[in-house]
């Protein structure tokens, strides 16, 4: 078993932003933006290595995430952990805490930020 996607809603005015964190500073490619783009579907994608996706729904009623029933998750990156954490804190993203938690690949380097919707996202060092 494993995950075949996270769904998260934005607002609807938050595209441009999920692109420029997902896609120009995490590396993650997108899919289905055109389809988006002219309304056949309500949602596009990043994808999240060769398995899994990211959803992205943008919604006029988007609410940020509360930390009452939601916290974080963790997508492995392929990339030194040092360079990314720069490559945040040079386009104003502030790193919340680092570590080495355990996750299904053991411990690893991890940094975790809040993306430009309230939600965290923990990006960990791919041991691979």
């Amino acid at each position: 078993m494993r995950i075949d996607h996270i769904n998260l809603r934005i607002p609807e005015n938050g595209v441009s932003r999920a692109v420029e964190f997902y896609e120009n500073i995490l590396g993650f490619d997108t899919w289905k933006m055109e389809e988006y783009k002219s309304n056949e579907r309500t949602s596009f994608f990043f994808k999240i290595g060769e398995e899994a996706l990211l959803n992205i729904r943008p919604k006029k009623d988007f609410k940020t995430p509360e930390r009452r029933n939601y916290d974080h998750f963790c997508i492995l990156v392929d990339v030194d952990i040092g360079m990314l954490e720069e490559e945040l804190k040079q386009n104003n993203y502030s790193i919340l805490r680092k570590g080495k938690p355990l996750g299904s690949q053991g411990r690893a380097k991890s940094l975790y930020v809040e993306d430009p919707f309230g939600y965290v996202v923990e990006l960990k060092e791919n041991l691979g």
